[in-house]
């Protein structure tokens, strides 16, 4: 068995693997295939390009999952790192049930977990399409261009506090707001919430990656929770995006955070599929 960069001259490419270029999730320079005695292509492993912090998502992974997948898979994974040009400081992994791109989900896991991956946390994935109906709350909204930055990261700090998303609470707020700055948006799609007497209930962030309309973040402040403004502000972002491309508004809500998932199906959203995001820090060469 051979690990070896792909060569996209000559290497038949599966529809996925020509949908992630075009999506710009990897390079063919970052792609890597198993070749099998008998030549035929037994593994694939694509990585995306290394974020900020030098984290690396494996994008694509394709084994021949009734075979021997764990030994393979093992090979392929640590073969094709070396080969990268960069050691990540830590691989991710997104995987979707039901996702085309994740056959076999249950032998994806223990694979995962044989070779060092760990649960960051699980999602509930949502998706509709058009606009709702609004939701009476007497809110006043004040948009990213009339803030500024430096508020709107303080308003992230806040709805971060004591949240039921795993990833939120454990995250920093000067990096989840570059994220959020970082990704497609209408200025006037990115707002902070507010009383009347003025005091902070929160903020939406009604985004895009690429074509696909999603709600990127949503957050009420502590002491504003379990008021139903959570309803008032999904019902909002959502009319932002409603008719923006051809795609239905998708979000994720962390399966821990009930509260939230009971607002998307309030307003119609259905829940079509289930995230388990995967982690592994590298170590150093």
């Amino acid at each position: 068995m051979r690990i070896r960069p792909l060569d996209p001259s000559s290497d038949a490419l599966e529809p996925a693997l020509g949908e992630a270029f075009e999506r710009g999730l990897t390079r063919s320079e970052r792609c890597f295939v198993a070749d099998a005695r008998d030549g035929r292509l037994a593994g694939l492993v694509a990585f995306g390009d290394p974020d900020d912090d030098g984290v690396v998502v494996v994008e694509l992974l394709e084994l021949p999952w009734d075979a021997d997948h764990d030994g393979l898979g093992r090979r392929l994974l640590e073969e094709s790192l070396a080969q990268l040009p960069e050691r990540p400081a830590a691989l991710w992994y997104l995987l979707d049930d039901p996702h085309p791109w994740h056959q076999r989900p249950e032998a994806r896991k223990r694979l995962l977990e044989s070779v060092g991956f760990e649960v960051a946390r699980v999602t509930r994935r949502w998706e509709r399409q058009g606009r709702v109906g609004p939701v009476a709350d007497a809110i006043s909204y004040r948009s990213l261009e009339e803030v500024g930055d430096a508020a709107f990261e303080a308003a992230v700090a806040r709805v971060v506090e004591g949240s039921l998303d795993r990833r939120l609470h454990a995250d920093d707020a000067h990096r989840q707001t570059t994220f959020l700055i970082g990704l497609e948006h209408d200025p006037g799609h990115y707002e902070l919430a507010y009383e009347a007497d003025g005091s902070l209930i929160g903020l939406i962030a009604a985004a895009r990656v690429g074509s696909q309309p999603i709600v990127a973040l949503l957050g009420v402040t502590p002491e504003h929770r379990g008021r139903g403004h959570a309803l008032a502000l999904l019902a909002r972002a959502t009319n932002h995006l409603a008719g923006v491309g051809e795609h239905s508004i998708r979000a994720d809500t962390d399966e821990q955070n009930v509260p939230m998932a009971r607002c998307f199906a309030r307003l119609g959203y259905e829940q079509f599929a289930t995230r388990t995001e995967y982690v592994r820090a590298q170590r150093p060469r």
